[in-house]
């Protein structure tokens, strides 16, 4: 067994999207995952399905990068609790239009 990884695999491994499947408040969802992503994100329908509680941010702000045609502005936020298996955490995440979502959504 071979446990080195080539530089090739290394960079390969860093653009991967990863999808799992998660518990959000007893419901079954999608999770998306990248891993050279250092934004939380869930989608309004999310939010509004669940009925999760959402807060205004404190510095709303624009982005662009999960829509390249239009700046999406982000003016709340949610605290995600989520069990995928037996792992279970709580994640801040800034909500953001349904189709533009790169966390969970249902």
């Amino acid at each position: 067994m071979n446990a080195q990884v080539s530089e090739e695999d290394v960079e390969q491994l860093r653009e991967n999207i990863f999808y799992i499947i998660c518990h959000i408040k007893n419901k079954v969802c999608n999770m998306i995952m990248d891993n050279d992503s250092y934004t939380n994100v869930a989608s309004t329908t999310l939010v509004t399905n669940l009925n999760l509680s959402a807060t205004n941010h404190v510095i709303p702000y624009k982005f662009q990068w999960l829509n390249e045609y239009e700046e999406v502005r982000v003016t709340t936020l949610v605290l995600i609790s989520f069990l995928v298996g037996r792992y279970k955490d709580k994640v801040l995440c800034e909500v953001s239009c349904s189709y533009t979502c790169c966390t969970p959504i249902c």
